[in-house]
């Protein structure tokens, strides 16, 4: 089972998008699939998880709910998932 570890980056991000009016009760279902190591769910509608190029080349980003990503990164090695960004993509990719 892997372990969740947020950044100072997306908790700040995490903040700003709850004041926003973003529920954050989706977020458990998709860490608990994310701990558990179940790519086939997060690879499929509606969360598409891909992997990223050019800034966040080693990351992966996954829809949540309308125009919300998260971006993240995995380390297979130490079973840790470190959670980098969260928000519009706009937000996230500073477009």
């Amino acid at each position: 089972m892997y372990r969740i570890v947020p950044k100072k980056s997306f908790i700040k991000d995490l903040n700003k998008i709850v004041q926003q009016g973003f529920d954050d009760e989706k977020l458990k279902e998709i860490f608990s699939l994310m701990m558990k190591g179940d790519k086939v769910t997060l690879g499929k509608m509606p969360y598409r998880e891909h992997k990223l190029m050019g800034k966040y080349k080693d990351c992966f980003d996954l829809h949540i709910a309308g125009d919300i990503v998260l971006i993240y990164s995995y380390d297979q090695d130490n079973k840790i998932i470190d959670l980098l960004r969260i928000g519009s993509h706009n937000q996230v990719f500073n477009k």
